[in-house]
C-alpha cells in the first residue's frame, strides 16, 4: 500500500524560491514518487507554480504579513492556514505529516484530534532553527525587541516541537542531531539522519571544460577560475562574496593566471580586476564544467551547504571553511582541504591547488567518489521511505 505524505516547507514551496531548502524538499519528493508514495504539498500561495501538479498536489495558503515582515512563523494563528490544512486532511488520505519548520504543528495536533485521526507529525528542520535564528537576524530591519522576541520565540517553538508535537525528527547531519538530543534531551529512537545530497545526474561526466565554454561565461580560457555561487540575499551567502571581494581575492591581483567567477541568484553584474561577477546562471553543470576550483569561504550559517555537494559532483577541488563543509563527510586533504576560518590557511590552500594541477584532479576524482558513494538523492530518499514506514509500522 502506497504511503500518503503531506509535506509543510516553512520559506520556500516545491519548486520556488531557488534554495537549498527548496532543492532538497524536490529531490526528496521526486524520490519519494518513484518510489510509489502520493505526495501533497501545502504551501504559502506566494510559491505557487504551475509545473507542481505536474509533480505532487498542492494546497495553498497565504502566510501573514505585516511591517514589511513576512510572519511565517504565526502559521498556528493564521486563519487562512488552519482552514486549508483542515481542508487537506478532509479531501485526502494522509499518513504522515512532516514540517520543516515548527509553526503550525501545534494547530495540526488539535485538528487531527478533532477530526479522530491518527496522523504522526515529523518534525523535519534544514537547520537549527535556534542557532540559524543568528543568521536571520543579522538584518538591521530587525530591533533590539524583536531580535530578543525572536529568539525566545524561536526556542520555545523548537522546544516544543522536538519534545512534544513530533513523533519523529529528522535532521540533515548528526551534528545537528547530537544539537537537538543534547539541548532537548531527546532519546536516539525518535531521530534520524537523512543527509541532503547532489543529483548526479545533473553533472554530466563526460562535460568538459572548453574554449567555447569558458568564452560563454566571461571566463578567459587561459585563466584558472576559481568559482563561488549563492543566493545573494541569503546573509551566509552575502557575507561570503563580500570576504571574496575584499580579502581573498586582492591576494590574487598580481597573479595573471587567476580569475575568481562569481554567481547566482540576485548578485550582481560586473567586471574589476582579477573578478568577474556573472548573476544568475541557467546551467549550473555548465559553469562548473568550465572552471578549476571551488571555494567557500561560509562562516555563518546552518544545516548542510548544498552547493558543496554539487562542487564535489562535478569533480571540483575544494577549499572550505568548517563550516562550509557541516553535515558532509569530507575528509581534510582527501575530498577537499578543509581549514578553520577564512585567514592565511585558506590562502595558501588556494595557492597550492593553483600551482598543482595533479592535486587539483585528485582532490576532484575523491570527492566525485565519495557523491556517488553516498550523496545521491535516489539512496538519500530511499533512507527516508524507510524512515516513514517504520514510523507507520510502530506509531
Amino acid at each position: 500500500m502506497p504511503l500518503n505524505i503531506l509535506t509543510i516547507p516553512s520559506t520556500h514551496g516545491l519548486l520556488t524560491p531557488p534554495s537549498g531548502g527548496q532543492s532538497r524538499l524536490f529531490h526528496l519528493v521526486k524520490r519519494l514518487k518513484n518510489l510509489g508514495t502520493n505526495v501533497v504539498v501545502l504551501e504559502d500561495e506566494r510559491y505557487s507554480n504551475s509545473q507542481e501538479r505536474e509533480l505532487v498536489t498542492p494546497y495553498y495558503f497565504r502566510d501573514i504579513s505585516a511591517l514589511n515582515r513576512h510572519l511565517f512563523m504565526l502559521r498556528d494563528i493564521n486563519i487562512t492556514f488552519l482552514k486549508s490544512l483542515a481542508t487537506v486532511l478532509r479531501n485526502e488520505k494522509i499518513d504522515i505529516i512532516e514540517f520543516s519548520y515548527p509553526a503550525g504543528m501545534v494547530t495540526a495536533r488539535c485538528i487531527i484530534q478533532l477530526m479522530g485521526k491518527r496522523i504522526p507529525l515529523v518534525f523535519s528542520p534544514e537547520n537549527i532553527e535556534s542557532q540559524f535564528v543568528e543568521v536571520i537576524l543579522v538584518d538591521p530591519k530587525y530591533t533590539p525587541l524583536e531580535k530578543k522576541l525572536f529568539r525566545a520565540y524561536i526556542r520555545f517553538t523548537e522546544w516544543l516541537a522536538c519534545v512534544f508535537l513530533a513523533n519523529h525528527v529528522i535532521t540533515v547531519s548528526e551534528r545537528d542531531r547530537a544539537i537537538l538530543i543534547n539541548n532537548y534531551h531527546l532519546p536516539l529512537s525518535k531521530t534520524s539522519v537523512i543527509p541532503s545530497g547532489s543529483d548526479l545526474a545533473d553533472f554530466d561526466a563526460h562535460l568538459t571544460s572548453n574554449m567555447q565554454g569558458k568564452r560563454e561565461l566571461g571566463i578567459n580560457p587561459d585563466k584558472i577560475a576559481i568559482f563561488f555561487h549563492g543566493s545573494y540575499p541569503h546573509a551566509p551567502n552575502k557575507e561570503a562574496f563580500d570576504i571574496i571581494n575584499n580579502d581573498i581575492a586582492p591576494h590574487f591581483k598580481d597573479d595573471s593566471r587567476v580569475l575568481f567567477v562569481l554567481a547566482g541568484t540576485g548578485v550582481p553584474t560586473y567586471s574589476h580586476s582579477n573578478i568577474r561577477s556573472i548573476g544568475f546562471i541557467q546551467d549550473l553543470s555548465n559553469a562548473l564544467a568550465n572552471v578549476e576550483i571551488a571555494i567557500v569561504p561560509v562562516l555563518i550559517g546552518g544545516g548542510t551547504r548544498l552547493k558543496v555537494l554539487d562542487y564535489m559532483a562535478a569533480g571540483l577541488p575544494i577549499v572550505t571553511t568548517e563550516k562550509g563543509a557541516e553535515g558532509i563527510e569530507i575528509v581534510n586533504g582527501e575530498h577537499g582541504i578543509v581549514v578553520d576560518s577564512v585567514g592565511a590557511e585558506f590562502i595558501e590552500a588556494i595557492k597550492l591547488l593553483i600551482d598543482n594541477r595533479e592535486e587539483r584532479r585528485r582532490l576532484g576524482a575523491n570527492a566525485h567518489s565519495l557523491i556517488e558513494k553516498q550523496y545521491g538523492w535516489d539512496e538519500i530518499g530511499d533512507s527516508l521511505y524507510a524512515v516513514y514506514e517504520h514510523l507507520l509500522l510502530n506509531s
